[in-house]
């Protein structure tokens, strides 16, 4: 980013849109010092622009009323910087939290999946683990004969975490995570969830193991 700053004529323009709270990813949970260092980077980084002008973005466009609600309720406090964002106004349904034992979860899930496929297309699903091993459990729905990839690119219900599928976005989300307290104990954990739980547009599931 700086070179590109460097070489950019005066009458050049280039737009950066960016959320500060996922600036943190790729840094290991808990390592606060790492995520202060690269704030800090980042803002030096954006000051060696010409002309720099700085615009807070606040519409949602992407995610259902509840789905925003619930997130932003649950993280807000846990994350680096407070969203700023507006609670939409379209609404689609309740955020559901089901809560079973982590030997079931591949069944379960397996289960919440082959209902959804019934009125969805694949690429409308998308599985987040938190706290877990997207391969694995991936290839768990794959041995149930479930229509499963690792990357949003993939014409299937991808299965992933947090790292993976930030930048892309589903209709339909389900999180699995250990327990929804574990992702207000740091803010590298609350980043993961943020991320994860903001893909979804139109339901959010958040399965629970403990």
């Amino acid at each position: 980013m700086a070179s590109l700053a460097r070489r950019l004529a005066q009458n050049v323009g280039v737009t950066l849109f960016y959320d500060i709270n996922q600036l943190g990813g790729n840094i290991p949970n808990g390592d606060k010092e790492r995520y202060k260092r690269r704030i800090a980077d980042w803002k030096e980084m954006t000051r060696t622009f010409p002309g720099m002008q700085k615009f807070a973005l606040s519409i949602n466009y992407r995610n259902a009323r509840e789905i925003a609600e619930h997130y932003l309720t649950l993280l807000s406090d846990a994350l680096p910087v407070k969203p700023l964002a507006d609670i939409p106004v379209f609404e689609t349904g309740e955020v559901v939290v089901h809560h079973t034992e982590p030997n079931l979860l591949e069944d379960v899930l397996a289960s919440i999946l082959r209902r959804l496929l019934k009125e969805h297309v694949a690429t409308d699903i998308g599985v987040i683990t938190v706290d877990s091993h997207a391969g694995r459990l991936c290839r768990a729905l794959r041995e149930r004969n479930l229509p499963v990839c690792e990357h949003p690119s993939g014409c299937e219900v991808v299965v992933t975490d947090a790292s993976i599928i930030r930048g892309h976005e589903r209709r339909i989300i389900v999180v699995v995570t250990k327990s929804t307290e574990i992702l207000k104990r740091n803010f590298g954990i609350a980043i993961d969830a943020y991320i994860a739980m903001s893909r979804a547009v139109q339901q959010l599931f958040i399965i629970e193991t403990s």
